[in-house]
């Protein structure tokens, strides 16, 4: 074997790459691509007296949801990390999900060492498989961050933070259970 100018193995005698080898070998079964869950706390707007805060929630850096129109629920994703089945992870800035004309939950399934999720609201319907250990991780360090970041968002701009969805306050500001 040696390798091409692209960075792959290449047999010396097909001249074949090992990717395109496999690719052609229908009996190959390739392991599924993870995805990759990103939290950070993000300023939403000001007004005179408020920052609003939200979770801005990511898979492989494309945002799960508009943060204008939607907010992600932070007590349904750690939930999310600990069990299957339906959660409201996305949901309105007041809290209700059918606010934000979400009628369908994310279908959460756990299975062995994978975490998915299937969202059909709002569209488009998207599928993302984690690895379990691996979110659940980042979960646990948006829990433990957030009370910090929100504190500093309201050192830098001298007002007090306003977290959204309504109701998940203990996240932004701490109080809140370990996944």
């Amino acid at each position: 074997m040696r390798w091409n100018g692209r960075g792959e193995l290449v047999c010396p005698l097909r001249g074949q790459s090992l990717e395109s080898r496999l690719a052609a070998q229908r009996s190959v079964r390739r392991a599924p691509e993870m995805n990759t869950l990103s939290l950070e706390v993000a300023v939403e707007f000001e007004d005179d007296k408020k920052v609003h805060v939200f979770c801005d929630a990511r898979v492989d850096g494309t945002a799960v949801a508009d943060p204008l129109r939607h907010s992600i629920s932070l007590a349904e994703l750690r939930e999310s990390a600990v069990a299957s089945g339906p959660c409201y992870l996305i949901t309105c800035s007041c809290g209700n999900a059918g606010c934000a004309g979400i009628e369908k939950p994310v279908e959460v399934t756990h299975s062995g060492s994978t975490i998915e999720w299937n969202i059909s609201e709002p569209a488009p319907q998207r599928h993302f498989s984690f690895e379990a250990e691996a979110y659940r991780s980042v979960i646990q360090e948006a829990m433990r961050s957030f009370p910090l970041a929100t504190a500093k968002i309201e050192r830098v701009t001298s007002k007090q933070a306003s977290p959204t969805p309504r109701g998940e306050e203990e996240f932004f500001w701490g109080g809140h259970r370990a996944v």
